[in-house]
């Protein structure tokens, strides 16, 4: 068995800086134009990646409940009308010290309602980038008719 290849999307997100962050989370996102599609096959989900450092959670049982967590986060978000990410990744930042003395539910639930949030935020950025955009487009359209002769 070879080594891993990492895939150029999410090693490009991994090193760049966090467009969105919480208290202990962080989210770098590429829009979909940006994203070469993996198949043929089109997604309506954008792809999502994790960075949960095991110097934050060393023990695997909590690396990989974040995660689900975060998957399940991802899955249920509401994106109305708006176009997912095509690939965005999670990066754990920082831990709070009684993290190892809490219940592993409480965790689950704080984890949720805090990539909720961030989820939410990400997906009123992306909306108000695509009205941007199309309001940019329609601005771009408009400066480019000839002016008006006739005097007002």
């Amino acid at each position: 068995m070879g080594r891993q290849s990492v895939d150029p999307v999410f090693a490009s997100l991994a090193r760049r800086r966090p467009d969105l962050s919480s208290a202990h989370f962080g989210l770098s996102y590429l829009v979909a134009e940006d994203v070469e599609p993996r198949s043929a096959r089109p997604q309506s989900r954008g792809r999502l990646g994790f960075s949960v450092p095991k110097r934050l959670l060393a023990r695997a049982v909590d690396r990989n409940a974040l995660k689900r967590v975060a998957r399940e986060a991802w899955r249920h978000a509401s994106w109305s009308g708006v176009a997912c990410p095509g690939a965005a990744m999670i990066k754990l930042r920082r831990v709070e010290q009684d993290w190892r003395k809490t219940p592993r539910s409480a965790l689950k639930k704080a984890w949720r309602s805090e990539l909720d949030e961030l989820i939410r935020r990400l997906a009123a950025r992306v909306r108000a980038n695509q009205r941007g955009a199309a309001s940019s487009d329609s601005g771009c359209a408009a400066s480019s008719l000839p002016a008006d002769p006739s005097p007002t």
